[in-house]
Parts: C-alpha cells; sequence; structure tokens
C-alpha cells in the first residue's frame, strides 16, 4: 500500500465507526425525527382545525346580532310610517324576521348539523347561547306583544313607542351580553392557539435537536468512514494505474506479437511488436479485421483458427504465416478465449512467437543432412566419421569395402574392431596427435597386395575435438616392394594426400560449402582443421540414422583433369564470395531504405494530423466570430477583414495538410480509389471557383474548352478535382498579370483516354528543372517560392494520383514562353484500377 496514504486500521474496524452500528443509530433517529413531525403535523392540522371552528362561531354569532339589530330597525320603521298598507307590509317583514330568528335561536340552542354545526363547535355553541337564554326570552317576549297589538284592527293606529323601546333596549341587553361571551371566547380561543404555537416550537426545537445529534453521532462518523474509503479508493487506484503502466511497458517490450480481437474478429488491443510487424498503428488497426488487412485466404486462414477457438473455449495452438513490410514470416502462435462474468466468450488473445528462423534452421538441417548423406554415397574414397570414444559415426560403401566388412556392421562400432591389432597402437598415437596438436594426420596401411591411403582429420565443437574424419583410399603396391619391406608397414606420410575433395564450414545459410583448397607443391589438396557449431555437431552426431544411400549412389565417379578441376573451384569461389557481399549490401540499403521510406511516411501522417486537429478549431472559432455567433460582439471591418485573413490563410494551410496526407497515403500504398460518375461540369465549375479570385486579381484571361460529348466521367471525385485544381493554381500563380491561362479537355476515343490539358503564358521550366519537377518537396526556385507560395507537393500529388488512376502526366514547356501540362486518364470506369496504390 502507498506510503503516502495511511489509513487508520483501527477506525476501520472499530465497531464505533461499524457501518452495521451506524445504520442501527440511523434507523433510531429517523424513526425519532418521524414522530417528532408527523407529532407537529397532527398539532398544528388540529390548531387550523380548532381555528377554523372558532372562526365559525364567531360567524355565527355576528349572524345573530344582525337579525337581531334587523329586528329592531324593522320595529323602528313600523312605528314611524304613517301609512296603513306600509305599516302592514313592515309588520309581516317583522313577523318573518322575528320567525327565522326564533328559528336559528333553536338551530344553535340544539346544535343544527344544517348551520354547521358537530362536535365541539356544537357544545360550544350550545354553552354560549344557554347563557342567553334569559335575554333571548325577553326580546321574544316584547316582539311578540308588538305583533299581539296588530291582530285588532282597532288598534291599528294606537302609539307603539313603549313596545318598540322595549324592543330595542331588550335587544341592546341581549347584545351587549353575546359580545361579552364572544369577547371571552375569542380570548380563548388566542390562549389556545398560543399554547399550540409553543407546542410546535418544542416539536421543533426537538426535531432540530434530534437532527444536531444525527449529525454528531452518525453522520460525522460516516464522514470519516467515506473519507477512509476515497482514501483507500485512491491508494487503489494509484497502484491500478502503476500496474497498468507496468502491464502495458511488459505488453510493448515483450518480444511477441499480443493483440486481443473480438469474436466479431474486430482488433481491440495490439503491441508494438504486432504494430511493427504488419506495418500499421494502434489508431490504424483498431476496429479493423483481419480481411481489412491481410489478403482473402489469409484471412480467411486466421478467422477459422480464431473461430477454433471460439468454439472449443480452450487454448489452441497454431503455426500461422503472417507477411510483414519486407518478407513473410512464421509464428507460432498460442490463442486462448476470454470470458464475461456470464461464461461467454467474448474476445480472443493471441501470443505469437516468431520461429521463422527456426524453421529457416530446421530446413537448412534437412537440406545439410540431404547433401551429407549424398556426398557420402558419391565420394570415391572411403569416409569414416569416428567420434572422441573412437565410434564409427557414419561412413559410406566404398569405406566399409576397403576395411574389409560391411557397412552395417561398420556404423555404430569401434574403429578399433576394424583394424589390425599391430595397427590399433599406431592408430591410438594418430588419434592423440590429432588431439594434441590439432592438425591432420596421413598415414598408409598396407594390405598386401594393396596399400591404402589414409588420412585423419579433426572436427571441432565449442573450440574442442568432438569428431574425426578417416579418409580412406586404395593404391596399388609398386612393382618394387623391396622399398616398402625396408620400413615398418604403416608409415606416416610426409605430404597431404590427393584424397580429400571436400571439407566443412560455417556460413551465413548453409552449413556445407566447398570453398577453393590450397595447392601444394605436388599438386594435392590440404585441408586445415574445420570449426564448426553444434548445429554441425548435431549434423555429424545423427548421421548414423540417416537413410543409407543406395547401390547406385555408391558407385564411383570417373575422376576428373586435377587442374581443370582446380581453376573451376578457385573461380566459382571467388564468384561466389563476390556473390555474397553484393548481395549483403544490397540487402542492407534496401533495408535501410524501406526503413527511411516507412519513418518519413510515419512522420508526415503524424505531423499533418497534429496540425491539421488545432487548424480546424481555429477555423471553426473565426467562422464562429466572423458569424457574431457569440452574442455582444460587433466587429468593424477592420476586424472582420482580419478574419477574412485568418479564415483564408488557414484553409489554404488545411488544404496543403490534405495534399500531404494523401500524398503520404500513397507513397505508403495505403491510398484507396473510390471510382464513381461524376458529372464532370459540376466539377470543372468547383475548381474553376477555386482560381477564379486570384486570376482576377492579376487580370488574367482564365479561358476553358471543353468537348460538348463529355457530360460524365468515371474517376474518383476528389483526385480529379485535387489534379484540376493543382493544374490551375499553379498555372494562375506563375503567370504574370495580363497573361492568359487556358483548360482544355477533349477525349481520345480510339484508346479510350480524355486528357486534361492546362496551358499558361507564364515564365516557363527549363529542360533541366523537368527532371526533378515531380520530386516531393521540390522548389525549382526559391525566389518564386517565397513570392508565390507553395511547397512543392501539388505536382508531385498530380503525378501520383495520375498513376494510380492507370494515366500519366506530360509537360511541354519553353522558358519565357509558357507551360502546357497533359494529364492523361482513363475514359471508361472499366480501364481505371480500383484496388489501392501499391
Amino acid at each position: 500500500m502507498d506510503k503516502s496514504h495511511p489509513i487508520d486500521m483501527n477506525t476501520t474496524y472499530s465497531p464505533e465507526f461499524s457501518t452495521q452500528y451506524l445504520a442501527k443509530r440511523y434507523i433510531v433517529t429517523l424513526s425519532v425525527i418521524a414522530s417528532l413531525t408527523l407529532l407537529g403535523h397532527l398539532l398544528v392540522q388540529w390548531a387550523l382545525d380548532q381555528q377554523s371552528q372558532d372562526a365559525h362561531i364567531i360567524t355565527i354569532a355576528e349572524k345573530q346580532r344582525l337579525l337581531s339589530e334587523n329586528l329592531s330597525k324593522t320595529a323602528l320603521i313600523i312605528q314611524l310610517t304613517q301609512d296603513d298598507d306600509k305599516r302592514l307590509y313592515y309588520v309581516e317583514k317583522f313577523r318573518h324576521g322575528l320567525d327565522f330568528w326564533e328559528r336559528f335561536h333553536i338551530g344553535l340552542q340544539w346544535g343544527d348539523q344544517d348551520m354547521g354545526l358537530s362536535g365541539d363547535n356544537s357544545i360550544t355553541i350550545i354553552n354560549m347561547f344557554a347563557n342567553l337564554q334569559i335575554r333571548y326570552l325577553a326580546m321574544d317576549t316584547a316582539a311578540k306583544n308588538l305583533l299581539a297589538v296588530f291582530e285588532e284592527s282597532s288598534l291599528l293606529y294606537k302609539d307603539l313607542s313603549p313596545l318598540v323601546n322595549q324592543i330595542i333596549a331588550e335587544e341592546s341587553a341581549f347584545l351587549q351580553e353575546m359580545e361579552a361571551i364572544v369577547s371571552q371566547y375569542k380570548l380563548e380561543a388566542n390562549s389556545r392557539l398560543e399554547r399550540l404555537k409553543q407546542m410546535d416550537f418544542i416539536l421543533a426545537s426537538l426535531t432540530l435537536l434530534m437532527l444536531l445529534i444525527e449529525g454528531l453521532y452518525i453522520f460525522y462518523p460516516a464522514l470519516q468512514n467515506i473519507q477512509r474509503i476515497h482514501q483507500e479508493l485512491t491508494v487503489t487506484k494509484k497502484i491500478s494505474q502503476k500496474k497498468q503502466t507496468w502491464l502495458q511497458i511488459i505488453l510493448d517490450h515483450a518480444p511477441l506479437a499480443i493483440f486481443i480481437k473480438d469474436i466479431q474478429d474486430h482488433y481491440l488491443l495490439t503491441n508494438h511488436y504486432f504494430e511493427n510487424l504488419i506495418g500499421f498503428g494502434e489508431e490504424e488497426l483498431r476496429n479493423k479485421t483481419d480481411h481489412d488487412l491481410f489478403e482473402a485466404s489469409l484471412a480467411n486462414h486466421l478467422h477459422n483458427n480464431d473461430l477454433k477457438v471460439c468454439q472449443t473455449k480452450t487454448l489452441q495452438k497454431f503455426e500461422e504465416v503472417i507477411p510483414s513490410k519486407t518478407a513473410l514470416h512464421t509464428y507460432h502462435s498460442i490463442k486462448f478465449p476470454l470470458f464475461d462474468k456470464d461464461e461467454k466468450v467474448y474476445a480472443i488473445c493471441s501470443l505469437s512467437t516468431d520461429i521463422t528462423e527456426q524453421k529457416r534452421a530446421e530446413d537448412t538441417l534437412k537440406e545439410s543432412k540431404e547433401l551429407f548423406r549424398i556426398l557420402l554415397g558419391i565420394n570415391s574414397k572411403g569416409l569414416v566419421l569416428i567420434n572422441s570414444q573412437k565410434i564409427v559415426l557414419a561412413a559410406n560403401h566404398q569405406a566399409a569395402l576397403l576395411l574389409t566388412t560391411h557397412l552395417e556392421q561398420l556404423v555404430g562400432n569401434c574403429i578399433y574392431q576394424f583394424l589390425a591389432p599391430t595397427l590399433i597402437t599406431l592408430y591410438k598415437n594418430h588419434f592423440e596427435e590429432v588431439a594434441a596438436l590439432a592438425q591432420p594426420r596421413y598415414f598408409k596401411y598396407d594390405l598386401q597386395p594393396y596399400v591404402l591411403s589414409c588420412a585423419l582429420y579433426p572436427i571441432y565443437a565449442s573450440n574442442k575435438i568432438s569428431t574425426k574424419i578417416l579418409i580412406v583410399q586404395e593404391i596399388h603396391a609398386p612393382k618394387d616392394r623391396s622399398s616398402l619391406t625396408q620400413q615398418p608397414s604403416q608409415t606416416l606420410f610426409p605430404y597431404s594426400p590427393q584424397t580429400l575433395e571436400f571439407y566443412l564450414s560455417l556460413e551465413q545459410n548453409r552449413p556445407f560449402s566447398f570453398p577453393t583448397p590450397s595447392a601444394e607443391t605436388n599438386g594435392s589438396k590440404a585441408v586445415s582443421p574445420i570449426t564448426i557449431s553444434s548445429a554441425e555437431l548435431h549434423i555429424a552426431n545423427t548421421a548414423a540414422h540417416m537413410v543409407q544411400p543406395t547401390q547406385s549412389e555408391t558407385q564411383v565417379v570417373p575422376e576428373m583433369n586435377e587442374a581443370v578441376l582446380k581453376k573451376l573451384l578457385q573461380q566459382n569461389s571467388l564468384l561466389s564470395q563476390r556473390l555474397q557481399t553484393c548481395t549483403t549490401e544490397l540487402t542492407m540499403m534496401k533495408a535501410e531504405l524501406l526503413r527511411s521510406t516507412r519513418l518519413k511516411n510515419e512522420f508526415l501522417s503524424n505531423i499533418t494530423h497534429e496540425l491539421r486537429t488545432p487548424l480546424s478549431n481555429i477555423l471553426s472559432l473565426s467562422e464562429a466570430l466572423h458569424d457574431e455567433i457569440y452574442g455582444g460582439l460587433s466587429l468593424n471591418p477592420e476586424q472582420i477583414q482580419v478574419l477574412c485573413t485568418i479564415e483564408e490563410n488557414g484553409r489554404q494551410l488545411l488544404g496543403l495538410i490534405d495534399s500531404i496526407l494523401d500524398l503520404a497515403k500513397v507513397e505508403a500504398g495505403k491510398f484507396k480509389l473510390e471510382i464513381s460518375p461524376i458529372s464532370f461540369h459540376s466539377t470543372l465549375g468547383t475548381c474553376l471557383r477555386f482560381v477564379r479570385h486570384l486570376a482576377e486579381r492579376k487580370d488574367l484571361q482564365l479561358l476553358t474548352q471543353v468537348d460538348e460529348n463529355i457530360s460524365t466521367f468515371a474517376s474518383d471525385p476528389r483526385c480529379l478535382k485535387q489534379i484540376l485544381c493543382n493544374l490551375l493554381n499553379n498555372a494562375v500563380k506563375f503567370t504574370p498579370p495580363q497573361g492568359k491561362v487556358t483548360l482544355n479537355i477533349f477525349p481520345d476515343r480510339d484508346h479510350s483516354v480524355i486528357y486534361l490539358q492546362v496551358s499558361d503564358t507564364g515564365i516557363g521550366i527549363s529542360q533541366a528543372d523537368m527532371a526533378r519537377l515531380f520530386k516531393p518537396f521540390g522548389q525549382l526556385d526559391g525566389r518564386l517560392a517565397r513570392e508565390q507560395g507553395g511547397t512543392g507537393v501539388g505536382l508531385s500529388l498530380i503525378y501520383r494520383l495520375s498513376e494510380i488512376h492507370g494515366g500519366s502526366i506530360t509537360l511541354e514547356s519553353e522558358v519565357g514562353q509558357g507551360s502546357c501540362f497533359t494529364v492523361c486518364l482513363p475514359w471508361e470506369k472499366g480501364t481505371i484500377p480500383t484496388s489501392s496504390a501499391s
């Protein structure tokens, strides 16, 4: 764990801060807070209901007062009215008012529900008006006395003032006492409301207190836990990032081709080794398939291997041949599936080891074995290959014949078994001398009437002599055998015998070769000690297990003239050395050229990509400022001119970057044509608009001559625009004012081609400069390049695009008179190649 993020382990496992304990506290506190909140809500609701009831009771009292006042007013009007008809009207009105007043009072007295009286308010009303019963009866009696007067018609004009005054007096007393009762009720209601407010304040305070307790004893520990978890996550994230960085380093530096593909054959992850192998970057490989990278047969083979891994859901091993940028490579691939949480295969990972050199060594070993077997069979001398234990590893039939034995008995047995006892000691001495002096030894073996000429040569492995070659040749005895009897029957030859016609040596690609032997004074061929590698030693050790040659292979080859053979071998050696030296130099030069080209293309592609992104942002911002998208900005003419300059130069630079990108793709062989029928007049109009502004500024005549039979043309629209725009732009740039630029387009039906010809009256091009005109980034005159602008990409791109269209470009020019560029393109769609440029 990272020491820069210490974690208190006691805090992590303390019960005080455990998740379960905090959860229990939180549940209890939340229950208390919920109870207090519910109680406060009920209390407030009850207070609102009580306040509504109090208002209703006060409203009823107010209605009772209005009814009482109405009776008094009506009685007073009856007293003051002199008209009999009107008085009778008001008397009837008084009777109805009294009747309503009585019924209203009865409803209040018994808590009538139609008046909204029920429950507590009904009891309150009944109690209130029970205290007014005496005043109510007094007023009711006075009112009825007034009505009784009008029951007798003779008393119609009687003085009513005593009765009316009594009603008014009773009504006043009734209202005063009712007002006192209502005022007392209001005081009680207000007092009750204050108590409710106090209780609500207490509940709110308790709730706030519980919230403080919750924050102190629950949220604070929880916050500590969150901080601790955040620290752990931060540490884990850093460790994960480190591991991811280490894994990426291991992945990129592993000497294996590693990649991951989904089950739809799309590449998801690749390492540098694999990217360098096939010549594509990580971004270019992402979401591509094998069919996008390789030819159909190889892509199908690789897909079948991946399909087998998906079907078996097990690790599989394959031997796959994959083309690199320079040659075919053989890989030993280990592929295994990747599973998701549902145990379904969602991707395949492949680890591929390059075994090209191993396969080449195996093929070389097979070839060497075959060559060794052939050499053993066709040699006219007896050859015996002996190891350090004196065991015969290999031999030919001639050696077995000369040693008077059979080949099957000779191979695999000790050489001493086939020598006379008197010669074993001498052979041992030769064997030890060869080992000690590292020099070959020569002797003869007298088998009257024949003599065997023998040679013993050392073979080295790891700076040690591990194997010897014994060469035996039969020679006829001399006529005068007395000289032989005067010497031991076995003597060393003081010269090199004419018996060895090859020796082993290790070169770059072949362990066997036939270099030129050195010539001795006697015309024989001397052989030096041989140093071989472990691969050659393996060949010698396995020679005993080779297929024995047939009888026809053991026949003696007719001897050649020694001088002619020697001369041929010398010439062959010299030619082989010169050829090998030239081949090595050419191979190195080719590899360096390929590497330089690849690095150049990668550099151009990367640098143009890095320039294109910020340049696009600059153009977008300049357009937004010019269109006043950002509110509150009002541009003056000078600012608008500056923005137009920025946008014009930016688009010019963007076009240059696109041209460089296209040129890099063409040279890398990744440019693909998209052939489709296009309207020639529409394309021509676009190209002319591109240069018309510059032509008008230089007062140039811009003329076009287009064959009327040309309406549509099968080509890549973008490439055709690039060709025409670059040719016209160059012609306009390098033509002085008041000059003329002509675009002439005409077909050749006999050859099914179309000619795009752009001529001008400009400065012209000399014959010496034409050779380097179409090279990338080439400028004929640096001064003109600085005056007119340009980088030398346009004509090179035109040349490449014309080639991949299956066409060509020619130039006719004379200094001071102008130039004429002619592009020849196939006119029919079927004559245009649709594959990528190679």
